[in-house]
């Protein structure tokens, strides 16, 4: 009968846990999509850009030094 009870208590806290961690990430989702809705559009497009430049500068250095590839 104990283990019975310890096992309903142990799923109970585990939905419990599972469900407050999605929710916990779906809040953080919806104000991300409310923050973008709000700002403006060129702001985040050249904030995309940058990461994009960032990124292209990363890995030409990486084929530069690893693979002694130049551009």
């Amino acid at each position: 009968m104990k283990t019975k009870i310890s096992v309903i208590v142990i799923l109970g806290v585990s939905l419990w846990h599972s469900i407050a961690i999605n929710n916990k990430y779906n809040n953080i989702s919806n104000k991300l999509d409310v923050i973008i809705d709000i700002s403006e559009k060129d702001k985040i497009d050249s904030l995309y850009k940058e990461i994009m430049d960032i990124g292209w500068k990363y890995d030409s250095l990486k084929l530069k030094y690893e693979h002694n590839w130049e551009f």
